[in-house]
């Protein structure tokens, strides 16, 4: 009898969960609507929307006819009923965090400074501090949020439940989650930045592209790649599946703080274009530089040198991102975080080298695009992490 009893509400939280995901990006629509566009009955919808509007998450706006009859209520989503917390630890010197509604809209965003704080730990901690002042400031309570999403410049390793293969090496076999949770007192949800961008990216995909096939590549101070092939994203036995910085495709032989050589990470990150064009030893003289900044200007103001490496590496992506067509056959791949100042120029070298190594003959087979405003998806992927796991 308890398994009939679980079963019964394990399909009544799935058709919950159904029509909220349906609600959160749609028009006001009608309960016959929301039947028909979800394959439920009517009776099912009416009652579990019954149920959404006492709680406060659905809300029905009805109205009479001029000849006094009831036209049918349209029902629509209440954004603020439910909100995430989301979490940008992508960076090594500042975290972005931001307040999120049903809608995946930011309704308070804050960026914190955690230079000078040498544990996940105390990092946390300044979360914490920082988000119930947000919280305080917006007269939200805590019972409001049904999770943290947390974006990572990492695995989330199923296998030990640590954070693994970081760029920051702060967080590097930490129990991320687990330390959240302790603190916050909320469900977590951790997940690499990369696929992050990419399930987001999924979710605003434009009209002409709409796929279920798609690879956001993330470029920062490590080289990311979330992969979506058939609407599924690739994770995995354990976490690692779609990971390419280790691909031993660099051309310079540089060394990779895993200990071999020739990792692209070394070459396709902000550090990689940095080093080859300033050089190493000059890298680590002007720490206090914004040399990112003025890499693009260079490259902006048609540099001869920056322009060479743009060529260079420009070749190097078009490498990399032939071995992802190959093998995924995605409709489009998007390139975001550092390089969207400079995607324009390093696309006519990558497509060519992409052309020339591709299975794919034809370029409208596939589109390579810059991604705009990746920290905002990163948001909106934290969110989607989140409510996916949310069971209502």
């Amino acid at each position: 009898m308890s398994n009939i009893v679980q079963n019964t509400m394990e399909i009544k939280s799935f058709n919950t969960k159904k029509i909220i995901d349906y609600l959160r990006f749609s028009i006001p629509v009608t309960k016959k609507e929301i039947s028909d566009s979800q394959g439920l009955s009517f009776a099912t919808v009416s009652n579990l929307c019954n149920e959404l509007i006492k709680e406060g998450i659905l809300c029905i706006n009805s109205s009479l006819n001029s000849n006094g009859g009831r036209i049918p209520g349209l029902i629509s989503i209440m954004p603020l009923a439910k909100l995430t917390l989301a979490i940008n630890l992508s960076q090594k010197t500042e975290v972005d965090i931001a307040l999120m509604n049903l809608k995946n809209e930011v309704i308070l965003e804050e960026k914190i400074n955690i230079f000078g704080l040498l544990s996940a730990e105390l990092i946390i901690q300044e979360i914490y501090k920082h988000s119930s002042k947000m919280l305080e400031k917006l007269k939200i309570q805590w019972s409001s949020l049904f999770g943290l999403g947390v974006g990572v410049p990492g695995i989330f390793f199923k296998d030990n439940r640590c954070i693994i293969n970081s760029t920051n090496e702060l967080y590097e076999n930490k129990p991320l989650k687990d330390m959240f949770e302790d603190v916050f007192g909320l469900p977590t949800y951790i997940e690499n930045e990369s696929n992050l961008l990419a399930t987001a990216a999924s979710l605003y995909d434009p009209e002409e592209f709409k796929t279920k096939n798609l690879i956001y590549i993330f470029i920062g101070e490590g080289l990311g790649t979330g992969i979506i092939t058939e609407g599924n994203l690739v994770t995995g036995n354990s976490g690692l599946g779609g990971e390419i910085n280790h691909i031993p495709i660099g051309e310079n032989g540089f060394q990779c703080y895993c200990g071999s050589n020739g990792c692209i990470e070394t070459e396709l990150t902000e550090n990689g274009f940095l080093r080859k064009y300033y050089g190493h030893e000059m890298l680590s003289k002007n720490h206090d530089f914004d040399l990112w900044e003025n890499f693009i200007l260079k490259v902006e103001s048609g540099d001869k040198k920056a322009t060479e490496l743009i060529k260079e590496n420009g070749k190097l992506f078009g490498k990399l991102i032939s071995i992802l067509i190959n093998i995924f056959d995605p409709k489009i791949i998007y390139l975001g975080g550092s390089t969207e100042r400079i995607f324009d120029y390093l696309y006519p070298s990558m497509i060519e080298e992409v052309m020339r190594r591709s299975i794919v003959n034809k370029p409208h087979n596939f589109s390579i695009c810059n991604s705009k405003g990746y920290k905002n998806l990163i948001f909106q992927g934290c969110v989607e992490l989140s409510i996916n796991q949310w069971v209502p």
